[in-house]
């Protein structure tokens, strides 16, 4: 069975106001033809209220200001991705990953812009507190007085401490992903 027209465009209708995700289309003046619902829960604004409003009263000026250079770029035919920190024009801040996308006519003049945005707030702070939690790790490990090192069941390193380099001259950052009888054979040329 073939969809009709209709049938995609209720699926795809139905689809952009259940993403979580920012999808939206500005013109070339940055006026808001098309924005799905998440819009609201992000700035509190209807998705039939902001058709025609433009991006800097949406977005705020402060957030319009960071991402302006790259929407520009996006004027020119350049398609760009960037992770960026916005503030909510209603208060806080978000880091989000934004995907700003021309829209060309059949001779190439760019008609507008389609844009996704993610809200990666929560994927930053937890790779955050995974590296202090490492750099935690790392400053136990090189304050015991042993050689500590751990591997996997292949017998890949994937970490020692820095008593390897006082004792053997290996430096541990260049012994992570060997094998350990590639390490042995480094000690005992």
């Amino acid at each position: 069975m073939t969809l009709s027209h209709q049938s995609i465009e209720h699926f795809f209708s139905v689809v952009l106001s259940k993403l979580p995700s920012l999808v939206s289309y500005i013109d070339r003046d940055f006026n808001y033809q098309f924005m799905n619902a998440a819009y609201e829960k992000w700035f509190g604004i209807t998705p039939a209220g902001a058709i025609g409003r433009s991006a800097w009263e949406v977005l705020g000026q402060e957030s319009m200001l960071k991402v302006k250079p790259y929407l520009d770029r996006v004027l020119q035919g350049e398609e760009q991705s960037l992770e960026i920190d916005l503030p909510y024009r209603l208060g806080g801040e978000s880091s989000v990953q934004a995907n700003f996308i021309p829209d060309a006519d059949d001779q190439g003049l760019i008609r507008g812009i389609v844009v996704i945005v993610h809200d990666v707030s929560d994927l930053v702070r937890s790779k955050a507190e995974v590296q202090r939690k490492e750099r935690q790790l790392r400053r136990v490990m090189n304050g015991l007085p042993i050689l500590i090192s751990h591997w996997d069941h292949h017998l890949y390193n994937l970490s020692a401490n820095d008593l390897y380099h006082e004792y053997f001259g290996l430096i541990p950052s260049e012994m992570i992903g060997k094998r350990f009888p590639e390490v042995l054979a480094g000690v005992f040329e």
